[in-house]
């Protein structure tokens, strides 16, 4: 991926004055060139022009419309965490010098970002009867910084998220990418019951029942490279092993997450493992 340095040190400032979304709306211009008046499109996609163009999003409509046809919504909205956006934003080389440099200015915008970009997405969550949020921890993992980065900076992010949302009576699907094994230890800390722990394949999910599997809910299964590399036989039987082991005694979410490239037969057989063996 090839990233570009948008926002500067001095927009950390901004965030904690004016907020993040400010920021963006600033930037969206940059950011999603070729579109006439993004700024304006995106208030009206979310309901929030006061005479909009376009007409909003049908949230609940869709929610209704997924359930009538047997698939309920897992969550409506997913979230990046203020981490993720502030370096996606600044690029993962600038990000690690502000860390250095500037890490109380990082926490501040970080800490101004939460409730902000929280509340929208539970007034339409909440609106569409849909109690999840996912929220994107993509550079928070192991993969990216070291575990006293994690401490001093991510915990403390990742704590006042799952609080906000357990305060707003919603249940925080921490999308965990990358290696948090040397991690799962801080994830237990989080209240009982809050969380929904989505790992991919660089997370030992074994390994996290042992840790959590009495404290959050564990969604886990095979990746886009399992999907599309493995033998079905393969997929069945780690599938069969997850159903068994980090299913024993509820909490668990099988799942996967599928390229074009996969093999069909890979998703035919992850289908038929979670119905053949994924019945309480």
């Amino acid at each position: 991926m090839i990233s570009k340095e948008t926002m500067k040190v001095e927009d950390y400032e901004y965030i904690i004055k004016y907020g993040y979304t400010s920021l963006i709306l600033k930037y969206l211009p940059e950011l999603r060139p070729g579109i006439p008046n993004p700024q304006k499109m995106l208030l009206d996609k979310l309901g929030l022009s006061s005479k909009p163009e376009e007409p909003p999003m049908p949230f609940r409509g869709n929610v209704e419309m997924l359930r009538r046809a047997g698939f309920p919504t897992y969550f409506l909205f997913e979230l990046l965490s203020p981490f993720n956006c502030l370096t996606l934003l600044r690029t993962y080389p600038k990000m690690c010098l502000d860390l250095k440099r500037h890490p109380d200015l990082v926490m501040q915008a970080i800490e101004k970002m939460i409730p902000e970009m929280l509340s929208l997405a539970i007034k339409f969550s909440k609106e569409s009867g849909v109690s999840r949020i996912c929220i994107g921890l993509h550079r928070e993992s192991a993969t990216f910084f070291s575990p006293k980065v994690f401490d001093e900076v991510f915990f403390p992010e990742i704590k006042k998220i799952v609080e906000f949302c357990r305060r707003e009576g919603m249940v925080a699907v921490l999308h965990c990418d990358g290696n948090w094994n040397p991690l799962l230890e801080r994830l237990a800390e989080l209240p009982r019951g809050t969380c929904v722990i989505q790992l991919d394949m660089d997370t030992d999910p074994f390994k996290a029942k042992e840790i959590l599997g009495d404290r959050q809910c564990i969604d886990a299964g095979p990746m886009e490279m399992e999907m599309a590399t493995w033998t079905p036989e393969e997929i069945e039987n780690y599938c069969k092993k997850l159903i068994e082991v980090v299913g024993d005694g509820g909490g668990f979410i099988l799942k996967s997450e599928v390229s074009a490239e996969a093999k069909p037969e890979n998703i035919r057989a992850f289908i038929n493992a979670a119905k053949t063996y994924g019945v309480y």
